[in-house]
């Protein structure tokens, strides 16, 4: 089946192309066989000969799969002997958008086995499932009957619509490599989304690569960083605990908070801030990120209601979207928690988020206080 954006352009296909099969015990002059057929096909010959013989009495052996139409008739235009080889029909996956969104959909190996993206994740739905069919054949091969009843028709793969925006990812897959080239960084990653609904619009992880181009990825190309990094959030975390203590009433939005100008005590440490303030409204605690106004809300809150409020954003577990490698970031259990915590969550320390993760609670922040989970599918069809 066909992967599409959420507008209908394809970003995943399947064509029929020729593979290429010989028979050992037929060929006879086997480095004449490959000086020929590897003039053809590119491959090497000292190779292909060292396969013909070590497999000399083999009926069977894939020479190369999946080879385009004028290569066929290239080799065609050779006259083997019809004993030697023989061609089969197989599906081939194509990506029509090359690179983009190569993260999300994943590949498929030479056995058309989804490996990574959502060609993993669907492979049950997309792939489909093979016919059978029963035959008696006489002592010369030839077809005698067809038991119907013991044979079945393949059940085709369906045809999956993402919920990506492929001028929307196309966009943000620009920015993140125009980042890239100006920092330098060893990698980078972006997600949209849709924060009612939990549509992800563009996800983009860096360094990426070709579905369809597979020679020489560099091994951290393989790994999505929008759900398998994890790193503290810092002051991107603050957001979350000042708009749980509103909701608790346990903070007014019109009040101030004493900043202690720079530097306040908190049990065993003191907390200082980038600059010295003194009263901070709620507001200008966040647009400063002022750490000593972050930690005395979470004095109000306490222990119990910090991890409450931490825990219903959706931190410490995977969100569920249809993608494998998600981790559920780091969270420590309550029971591991101390007064260094009461301080340190507030600011977005002492825990580690994905990107994910993180835009889905900014998604509750958005959408009026609903954790949405975050998706990739919006259907599928025959």
């Amino acid at each position: 089946g066909e992967i599409l954006d959420r507008n209908g352009h394809v970003l995943a296909m399947t064509i029929t192309c020729d593979s290429l099969y010989v028979v050992p015990d037929e060929i006879t002059e086997p480095l004449d066989f490959a000086w020929k057929v590897g003039s053809i096909l590119n491959i090497n010959t000292d190779e292909l000969y060292r396969r013909l013989v070590d497999n000399k009495d083999k009926q069977f052996l894939w020479i190369k799969r999946r080879i385009d139409d004028a290569m066929v008739q290239e080799f065609r235009e050779l006259n083997l002997p019809k004993s030697t080889w023989g061609l089969r029909r197989e599906y081939q996956r194509k990506y029509p958008q090359g690179g983009f969104a190569s993260h999300v959909l994943g590949i498929r190996n030479i056995d058309n086995d989804g490996k990574g993206g959502l060609e993993q994740s669907l492979n049950a739905l997309i792939r489909g499932v093979d016919g059978k069919r029963v035959m008696t054949r006489d002592a010369r091969g030839i077809v005698m009957e067809v038991a119907a009843e013991q044979s079945s028709s393949p059940d085709h793969g369906q045809t999956v619509v993402s919920t990506i925006d492929l001028l929307m990812q196309i966009e943000t897959e620009h920015y993140v490599d125009e980042l890239m080239e100006q920092w330098k960084p060893v990698g980078a990653c972006a997600i949209v989304m849709e924060p009612h609904s939990g549509d992800v619009l563009a996800m983009v992880s860096r360094p990426g690569f070709d579905p369809n181009s597979l020679v020489e990825v560099p091994e951290e190309a393989w790994k999505n960083l929008a759900v398998s990094a994890a790193f503290e959030p810092g002051s991107t975390f603050k957001p979350f605990i000042v708009g749980w203590a509103l909701q608790e009433q346990l903070l007014q939005s019109d009040e101030m908070i004493d900043c202690s100008f720079g530097a306040y005590r908190m049990g065993p440490r003191v907390l200082h801030d980038h600059h010295s303030y003194g009263e901070l409204s709620v507001e200008d605690v966040l647009v400063k990120s002022s750490n000593i106004g972050m930690a005395k809300i979470g004095e109000r809150l306490g222990l119990e209601a910090l991890y409450e409020a931490t825990r219903s954003f959706g931190f410490g577990r995977r969100t569920g979207i249809e993608l494998p490698g998600e981790i559920p970031g780091l969270l420590h259990s309550f029971d591991r928690w101390n007064v260094y915590s009461l301080g340190s969550i507030p600011m977005g320390q002492e825990l580690a988020v994905t990107p994910l993760q993180l835009i889905t609670a900014h998604a509750a922040l958005a959408n009026g206080g609903r954790l949405v989970r975050p998706r990739l599918i919006r259907g599928a069809s025959e």
